[in-house]
């Protein structure tokens, strides 16, 4: 389990767009984050050294947090039209935070969805960023 952050209510657009925009160049394969807050809202990605990226999973090493980080919870995409989460997408909301965001094709601003640690569909408000 990694340290935890309070649980966000918004995301900036900036990191949304960069969200998605990582996603598009690494498709098919998938590529997994994790997510930092400051105030709770989600203004940071945190991309852990080793992590890898197939076709139909990523691999995020936990074990290389950086530490002193607090992570708001994780981002990962899905080379399909699903957004749903896996068996293995639950036990990483279970292991890294409140908040996990889901993206997949075509990647735009309405192509992702938010869950809790749970996997309860979450709403998260995206706003401007500082």
């Amino acid at each position: 389990m990694v340290p935890r952050s309070i649980a966000p209510r918004s995301i900036t657009r900036q990191t949304l767009r960069f969200i998605l925009e990582v996603a598009r160049e690494s498709h098919p394969k998938e590529f997994a984050a994790l997510l930092e807050n400051h105030g709770g809202t989600i203004d940071n990605l945190i991309f852990l050294p080793g992590t890898r990226g197939s076709d139909g999973s990523a691999d995020l090493p936990l074990h290389n947090l950086p530490l002193g980080v607090r992570v708001a919870g994780s981002v990962h995409s899905h080379p399909v039209e699903d957004r749903t989460p896996s068996d293995e997408d639950l036990k990483l909301f279970s292991d890294t935070g409140e908040v996990h965001i889901i993206v997949c094709p075509p990647y735009t601003e309405s192509s992702w969805s938010c869950y809790t640690w749970e996997g309860t569909p979450a709403r998260l408000r995206v706003v401007r960023g500082p």
